[in-house]
């Protein structure tokens, strides 16, 4: 009987090739970063004919593979690409099946037992030929229902190698570098825990929740999914029915070959994952491979063998792994040893037993031996005995979205004193609250909590965890200013009845505030003072959103919270003694820039016109909060006089009689968000402007008078000669323009230098037939509108009749005075004018024009003719 053996590699265990250039794997290459993420990620470019897996790879399977050529099988290696949906794989196996062998096995590594179990499912019915062939299939350390790993490795990234002599982690890919490409793999999210892993974590474990947020505990997969992995799932265009449902409907189905699954054991692993209130994230670490946990590690096959410290990456190297599958391939009973167990009650308590130091705060943290050398961490000498020390020491360091773990089992602090860690010194780049826990474990599982007290760290500040016996930890602090040095000693865990403290922030100014709800609008300095407290507390914490990594506010203390102008969001909670924890709590202050209002000056060559409004972030805040706008008012005075004009909002002042006037503009509210600004201006420099007649030294002081000695804006649009605005005040630029605008922030000016005016006749009659009675009049009225559409009533205007009879010219001038009744320019001529010029000239003529000119007085410009018919009566 012709027998193949197939072996199927784990995710990112097969070369990959684009062309001829080999993309994975790369070791200790410049500008790896780059380099992966132009030729790694997944898309469109990267997802073609040119890539191909080429041979799967030596550093994790060379063991396997020469202990299985040693045998008359034919050994087939199946290469595939990792990085794309695993339900697509299946048909890779067939490419290299062996039609001439009789029998075959399939031996898959990790995410590999997934595929065999794929592939078996699909040709069943396509192909039973083949599928009856496979007589048996070995698995090893296959993450059946997920693995929490696959979380971190999307979320924060994941070294490869990463626990291999921790000298030289990450040198073929780095964390950063696996957090950039590795969302883009379609395969890695099929890697999450999925629903049986939720259930099955649950029925196994003893106070397990698979992730917790700040605010939720997740106990399905489902929920899990949708708030956590969902948004970036999408962001990388996956598809949740083809990658994810679709797999875990295949994955229920049994095998109906003979299936072994070899199990690593015994090793701390990532089963769960909590992120606090600080955003801190911690690893629920049980018994598994550290990486499969044990309870996702098991199908419902009954042939199961429990490898006593096997870690996940090793088992296809493991002797003792080996000496199973040759018991397997020759039909032998599997005999039990120290480190070989079939039960798995007998197993499933024999994980981890020691310390689990952890360091929640981004800082660096590095290891002391009893000798006092570093043999993690910080380097005192690169030198050639320094590299080789570090690089022949394998230290049990684990880190975790910022939060650095140590561990060590309870006789390991036995053994040499050159790898015995005497103390964990911790370094930090920033400023924040740092927590230090160490979690003691019993047979993989938590069985006592203790912590330090919490403490703000700076780079100032020299931290160790020093380690007088495996049991015995103590936590120094030495100030590098000042010169302090405090120790403080382990405290106890929480209690079952230990409730969580309860406690309220009061916000203070120096400036007035407005609140509502949990909502605060104010000015100045903003101050944090702890107000009320439910319970013992040991410390509470508070974090301005997107300011780093939040602080400590300790009672009776009040700090100023260094806030930006705007939108802030501050989140804080207490903690007491036992590190539990209250609910977040969250509000929102909004710190104003400024109350002053809006001032837009209007200026005409006879007057100018005064418009004040609430600034822009002022009418924000009361459209998004209900923050309830103040009073604006103007004020307007003459400075010789004492008489005052109060008019609110809409002023216009004329300069008929330029003066010197003052002009106080106010906001006040009940709330006393006040504020006032005083112009003054001399009305004979505007003359000047429209006028042409001032110097540059004038125009200097006339902008100042309006606070805009700086303004952020100025547009002079020119009359004629200029194809682009000029943006400098002179006295030159001034007289050449038609249009000038100059602006800040909340002050606007605008000079309508060159202004059309438009008149409307009102009920004007057309046609006069005269003569009519000795003393008639006739009378007209119009409307004058500027080139913004504003009615004009403060203009001097004047008409011309213009009558010409033969050769000869008639002209009159006609007074016209504005109307507040009627909101109109009216004037009027008698009508024996024109009778009298006329009354030679008619005997041939019946029709004669008369021609009204509209003229501006000061300027003498026509701003409209019209012509009107004289008749003669019959």
């Amino acid at each position: 009987m012709k027998t193949q053996v197939l072996v199927i590699p784990g995710i990112m265990g097969s070369t990959l090739q684009k062309h001829s250039l080999n993309v994975w794997p790369r070791i200790l290459q410049p500008q790896m970063r780059k380099f992966y993420n132009e030729h790694l990620t997944l898309n469109e470019e990267n997802d073609g004919e040119f890539y191909r897996p080429i041979s799967i790879l030596d550093f994790t399977y060379k063991s396997l593979l020469e202990f299985l050529r040693a045998k008359p099988f034919k050994v087939t290696p199946v290469p595939y690409d990792w990085r794309k949906n695993i339900l697509e794989q299946k048909k890779t196996i067939d490419d290299y099946i062996d039609d001439d062998c009789d029998n075959i096995i399939f031996i898959a590594h990790s995410m590999g037992g997934i595929i065999t179990k794929l592939y078996l499912n699909q040709i069943k019915h396509e192909n039973p030929i083949t599928y009856n062939k496979v007589s048996k299939v070995i698995t090893l350390g296959t993450p059946w229902h997920g693995a929490m790993d696959a979380y971190k490795t999307i979320n924060f990234g994941k070294s490869i190698p990463e626990r291999y002599k921790r000298f030289i982690t990450g040198v073929v890919i780095n964390k950063e570098t696996t957090k950039d490409v590795c969302p883009t793999f379609p395969s890695v999210y099929q890697l999450l825990p999925s629903k049986n892993y939720y259930q099955k974590a649950i029925e196994s474990e003893n106070n397990f929740v698979p992730f917790r947020s700040a605010q939720t505990n997740y106990y399905a997969q489902e929920d899990f999914f949708r708030d956590v992995m969902q948004p970036i799932f999408e962001q990388y265009g996956h598809d949740y029915d083809s990658v994810i449902k679709d797999l875990h409907d295949e994955l229920d189905q049994d095998f109906e070959q003979e299936h072994h699954e070899i199990i690593g054991f015994g090793e701390l692993t990532l089963a769960g994952v909590e992120i606090n209130q600080l955003e801190e994230v911690f690893g629920d670490y049980r018994n598994g491979d550290a990486t499969v946990p044990l309870f996702s590690a098991m199908s419902p096959s009954s042939e199961k063998y429990f490898v006593k410290n096997a870690k996940h990456d090793g088992l296809p190297s493991d002797e003792s792994v080996l000496s199973i599958i040759e018991s397997i391939f020759s039909n032998q009973e599997i005999t039990e040893t120290e480190r070989i167990k079939r039960d798995y009650n007998l197993v499933k308590d024999q994980g981890f037993t020691g310390k689990l130091i952890k360091v929640a705060c981004p800082v660096m943290i590095s290891l002391v031996n009893e000798q006092g050398d570093y043999i993690y961490g910080h380097v005192e000498a690169i030198d050639e005995i320094s590299l080789e020390r570090l690089g022949a020491t394998s230290v049990n360091v684990l880190e975790l979205g910022g939060t650095y773990y140590v561990y060590y089992e309870s006789n390991e602090q036995d053994k040499d004193s050159d790898q015995e860690i005497s103390k964990v010194v911790v370094e930090a780049y920033g400023e924040g609250p740092t927590s230090i826990s160490v979690d003691s474990y019993i047979g993989g599982k938590v069985a006592e909590t203790a912590s330090f007290s919490t403490f703000n760290i700076t780079p100032d500040k020299r931290v160790e965890v020093i380690l007088e016996d495996s049991d015995d930890l103590r936590l120094v602090i030495s100030d590098g200013v000042d010169g302090e040095h405090v120790e403080y000693p382990l405290k106890d865990g929480p209690n079952n009845e230990s409730m969580p403290p309860v406690t309220s922030i009061r916000i203070n100014s120096n400036g007035p505030i407005w609140s509502e709800e949990n909502i605060y609008v104010l000015e100045g300095v903003v101050k944090l003072h702890l107000d009320s407290i439910q319970g013992e507390i040991e410390s509470i914490f508070y974090k301005v959103q997107g300011q780093g990594n939040g602080y400590s506010l300790f009672q009776g203390e009040e700090i100023n919270a260094d806030l930006e102008y705007g939108e802030n969001t501050i989140s804080y909670f207490s903690r007491n003694k036992y590190g539990v924890t209250e609910p977040i709590n969250t509000i929102t202050i909004y710190r104003i820039r400024s109350v002053k209002p809006l001032v837009e000056f209007t200026f005409y060559s006879h007057m100018y016109e005064l418009k004040t409004s609430p600034n822009e972030e002022l009418e924000f805040l009361a459209s998004k909060y209900g923050f309830p706008l103040g009073q604006i008012t103007s004020v307007i005075s003459k400075r010789e006089k004492l008489d005052e004009e109060i008019i609110f909002n809409n002023t216009v002042l004329y300069v008929k009689d330029p003066q010197q006037r003052e002009i106080v503009i106010s906001y006040e509210t009940e709330m006393g968000f006040n504020y006032t600004e005083v112009f003054n201006i001399d009305e004979n420099d505007i003359v000047g402007l429209f006028e042409g007649v001032v110097e540059d030294q004038n125009v200097i002081r006339f902008f100042s008078s309006l606070h805009l000695d700086n303004p952020k804006r100025v547009r002079i649009k020119k009359k004629f000669g200029a194809s682009h605005p000029s943006r400098t005040l002179t006295a030159k630029n001034i007289k050449e323009a038609s249009y000038i605008e100059v602006s800040n922030e909340y002050i606007k000016a605008y000079f309508m230098m060159d202004t059309d005016f438009t008149v409307s006749f009102q009920d004007l009659m057309e046609d006069i037939t005269l003569p009519s009675g000795p003393n008639s009049r006739y009378e007209f009225s119009f409307k004058l509108m500027d080139d913004l559409g504003n009615y004009i009533r403060t203009l001097e205007c004047n008409a011309l009749l213009t009558l010409k009879v033969g050769s000869e010219t008639y002209l009159e001038d006609v007074e016209v005075d504005y109307n507040d009744e009627s909101s109109c320019y009216e004037g009027s001529f008698k009508e024996s004018w024109i009778v009298e010029h006329l009354k030679d000239y008619w005997s041939n003529v019946t029709i004669h024009p008369l021609e009204i000119s509209i003229r501006e007085n000061r300027t003498n410009n026509v701003l409209r003719i019209h012509e009107i018919k004289i008749r003669k009566k019959k």
